[in-house]
């Protein structure tokens, strides 16, 4: 039975064609999944979107509590080249997909790599426009040539933690596996995220971001380094871990990881203590599969160390493959009600009220939002029509997008709006499955 390495031994190192081979094969799937989505698949893209062309504009904030400043630049920089960001966004996250998986083949094996393009998250992210599979990717790369090249390393990491703040568990991982080069990594780190921590002394007195509003949002008040942080710690790296593994796949892996560790692999260890941080810090606050996506392709990695021959991952990475590429090309029914939607509201000069986060239109390359009814202030769930209409006329809104769902639990009060005889002051113009526009007539 063929040894199990225990350090980077050149020999254990994949043929670098061949990773690449994996790699454009990883893709040329990716972009056809991502073709099979043309429309927008992640709410929170279109913040990134609004935040972009506002620093286009020269309006925008390049330091933000929540998220860092990397991606909006590279979707900005992405609308200039290509002309469309969610078509950017798309293309980055193919990328991001085949820049994990080489990784993996360089890092582990070459089969390693098509098990990874078999995991169904990594299928979703890898063809969904959004930060995380892109953060997880530069950590990933950042781990295999920490070693050899630790220059790069730090860059990466730095651009990780450009990308998403939660990259920043990565760090200790990072410096442990490039100790032999800490000084040249930890230089380009800093030297990768001035654009932020220098900004944010000047502006912040703090090199870290407040997370307060994380916590507000997962309903968890207070500071993020407090003991109430400690006491809900074990709970929410239960329920992060939880969601890291809903995929029977990355479950396996986790037994995989064990083993590695067992074994002494320090690749083990590196992907255990990278998902691990990254799920407690997550849990601090609130956690959702999308959320931890970089642990759950670090575990499923874990199958690694349970194959006898590491061949054998060829045929259950293409089983897997086969497995999970059907559903990741069919859109669900609220995407294709909303790609409906956004298709009938093309040109229509808008703004528009909403009840939903997810409306929004494409201009001009960009993706722009609608206004929420929550905006109007006050107890919005009971607001009336007429109140809805007074609040639109008084911003010059001319329309009213509602997502029939969220009205009827959300906005009651606006019910009268869903059906046939409308009140005084709104027309029905269009209408999609679960969606209804109106004119808000002065």
């Amino acid at each position: 039975m063929r040894s199990w390495p225990t350090t980077w031994s050149t020999s254990a190192e994949p043929p670098p064609w061949v990773a690449l081979l994996i790699a454009a094969i990883a893709l040329v799937t990716l972009g056809a999944v991502a073709a099979a989505h043309p429309d927008l698949r992640f709410v929170d893209f279109i913040g990134f979107s609004e935040r972009a062309r506002r620093i286009f504009d020269g309006s925008g904030e390049l330091l933000h509590p929540l998220y860092p400043v990397g991606y909006p630049l590279l979707i900005l920089a992405g609308r200039l080249v290509v002309g469309d960001v969610v078509v950017f966004g798309k293309m980055l996250s193919a990328a991001a997909g085949a820049g994990a998986v080489f990784a993996a083949s360089r890092w582990l094996s070459p089969w390693a790599g098509v098990w990874l393009l078999g995991q169904a998250a990594l299928l979703t992210w890898g063809a969904t426009e959004g930060t995380d599979l892109l953060a997880a990717t530069f950590v990933l790369g950042a781990m295999t040539v920490a070693e050899k090249r630790p220059g790069w390393a730090g860059a990466l990491l730095g651009a990780a933690c450009m990308t998403r703040y939660t990259a920043l568990t990565a760090v200790p991982v990072v410096m442990i596996l490039g100790r032999a080069g800490l000084r040249p990594l930890l230089a380009m780190f800093m030297l990768t995220t001035a654009p932020h921590w220098g900004n944010a002394l000047v502006t912040w007195r703090s090199p870290l971001p407040d997370q307060s509003e994380n916590l507000a949002i997962g309903g968890h008040p207070g500071g993020l380094f407090s003991i109430h942080s400690l006491v809900r710690l074990p709970g929410g790296l239960r329920f992060s871990f939880v969601a890291a593994t809903w995929a029977w796949t990355t479950r396996i892996g986790v037994i995989g990881i064990f083993v590695g560790m067992v074994r002494k692999d320090p690749r083990a260890f590196a992907l255990a203590a990278a998902a691990v941080l990254h799920m407690a810090a997550v849990g601090l606050a609130f956690s959702n599969p999308r959320l931890v996506l970089p642990a759950t392709l670090f575990l499923s990695l874990g199958v690694f160390w349970l194959m006898p021959r590491w061949w054998m991952l060829l045929p259950a990475g293409l089983l897997s493959l086969g497995m999970e590429i059907r559903p990741a090309l069919q859109p669900d029914i609220t995407e294709s009600s909303l790609a409906a939607i956004t298709e009938k509201t093309d040109g229509m000069a808008g703004p528009f009220v909403t009840s939903s986060p997810w409306f929004h239109q494409r201009q001009d390359g960009w993706v722009v939002s609608g206004v929420l009814i929550r905006r109007m202030g006050g107890d919005t769930r009971w607001a009336t029509p007429d109140e809805l209409r007074t609040w639109a006329i008084a911003w010059q809104i001319p329309y009213a997008a509602l997502d029939v769902g969220r009205v009827r639990h959300s906005y009651p009060g606006l019910a009268p709006l869903l059906g046939r005889d409308l009140p005084e002051g709104f027309e029905k113009i269009t209408h999609a499955p679960g969606w209804v526009i109106l004119r808000i007539e002065p």
